[in-house]
């Protein structure tokens, strides 16, 4: 067998530069494989109300990330548009940004396709005034003429107004006050988020118990389009922590995850089921195979 030193400069060129792309590879696994701090976008200053979803990615994470952590990147004084537009363009000093899904930022980002609260955020609730509760409680087979409150943007408000609900549209704390008033008869929010935004925001607010709105809608976390290993990385530990249990066993234990759970299982609560255009067939996969059975019952064929 010849030496490097018996080679023909052809030959010794040729075995170089096998020798530097053996080297560039094994320095690439290296770099993807060992520990290192996965950056999320902290977009909200209270993050009670995200407490969920962060349960869920902390501890499916601590398990199952072979020694990564997470690690929180305050993104608090700039707004979400900018701050994808950053990570599309992989500018940001974050890599991961979660939020309900959406079909255009599925196209520009990488989507990690699962579903962090199981499809949670399309179980609905009202919040309303203590004054109107019990004529709005009563009045539940007509809802479909209420005026109800929700965010401008928000794709919550986009799918009602395609199933043809009466929608006033403001920001978020806007919203809140013009409730307070009178400006619109309910405030539809998230079930589980709903509760703690009541408890914060004081006695005069209340969810109605007889009816709730179900569709297809997930939080999902989306990448940096030049990380392709680590959407991969973060399906990898999420999946497993799916497999073993560990999300399920979060989410059952969350007390306001559980009220949902419970009107979607109570047969006197009227289940408002709406459908979303706008999903992808990755999407309907998602449903398939990782919604709650208790909230698929109701979406699984409205996609």
């Amino acid at each position: 067998k010849p030496s490097m030193a018996t080679l023909s400069s052809p030959e010794k060129k040729v075995s170089g530069s096998i020798i530097d792309l053996i080297v560039v590879i094994s320095l690439f696994f290296a770099f993807t494989t060992q520990a290192q701090d996965i950056r999320f976008a902290q977009e909200h200053v209270d993050t009670e109300p995200f407490q969920l979803v962060i349960s869920i990615l902390e501890q499916s994470i601590a398990h199952y990330g072979e020694g990564n952590k997470l690690q929180w990147v305050d993104t608090t004084a700039m707004n979400q548009p900018r701050a994808l537009r950053m990570l599309e363009s992989c500018d940001a000093d974050f890599d991961v940004y979660f939020s309900g899904y959406d079909a255009e930022r599925e196209q520009r980002l990488l989507q990690v396709d699962f579903p962090l609260t199981l499809g949670l955020l399309g179980v609905r609730g009202f919040v309303t005034t203590t004054d109107r509760v019990i004529d709005l409680e009563a009045d539940t087979d007509n809802a479909e003429t209420w005026l109800i409150g929700s965010g401008r943007g928000w794709p919550d408000t986009r799918i009602m107004l395609e199933n043809r609900f009466k929608v006033t549209e403001a920001n978020y704390e806007n919203l809140w006050a013009m409730l307070g008033i009178g400006r619109f008869d309910v405030f539809q929010r998230g079930l589980q988020e709903a509760q703690l935004e009541i408890r914060q925001r004081g006695d005069n607010l209340q969810l109605l118990n007889n009816v709730i709105m179900v569709y297809p809608l997930a939080t999902v976390l989306y990448v940096n389009p030049c990380k392709p290993f680590l959407k991969e990385q973060l399906e990898e530990i999420l999946y497993s922590a799916y497999a073993d249990g560990l999300v399920q066993s979060i989410i059952y234990q969350d007390p306001d995850a559980a009220l949902a759970i419970m009107r979607l299982n109570e047969t006197s609560v009227r289940k408002i089921v709406l459908t979303n255009s706008e999903t992808s067939g990755a999407f309907t996969a998602m449903v398939d195979r990782f919604w709650l059975p208790e909230i698929q019952q109701y979406i699984k064929n409205t996609d």
